[in-house]
């Protein structure tokens, strides 16, 4: 009855403990009332310091995002939802000459 039944699952994700587990890696865009944001980022569920998905995102254009409810969107998986954002820093990719 059960000769079909793998003796155990394979995971798809390995981790250490308290590792964040990778969710998506590529294109992202902020939607807000006036403007589209894009940028390329990554979303990931994270358990430390609390459990929740958190996203991370280097924008193409060098702008200034407040902190505040926006529409996250993914364009490759043709999916927008609704996001926060927490925190914003402004930082120049490769240093300062």
């Amino acid at each position: 009855m059960f000769d079909d039944t793998p003796v155990a699952l394979t995971p798809i994700y390995s981790s250490e403990v308290n590792e964040a587990i990778p969710l998506f890696q590529g294109e992202i865009n902020f939607i807000d009332s006036d403007q589209k944001i894009q940028g390329e980022g990554t979303i990931e569920f994270s358990w430390y310091p609390c459990p929740g998905i958190w996203f991370k995102a280097d924008l193409y254009e060098f702008i200034s995002i407040e902190c505040s409810e926006t529409t996250l969107e993914i364009p490759k998986l043709n999916i927008q939802t609704k996001a926060t954002i927490t925190r914003s820093v402004i930082a120049r990719l490769g240093g300062y000459k």
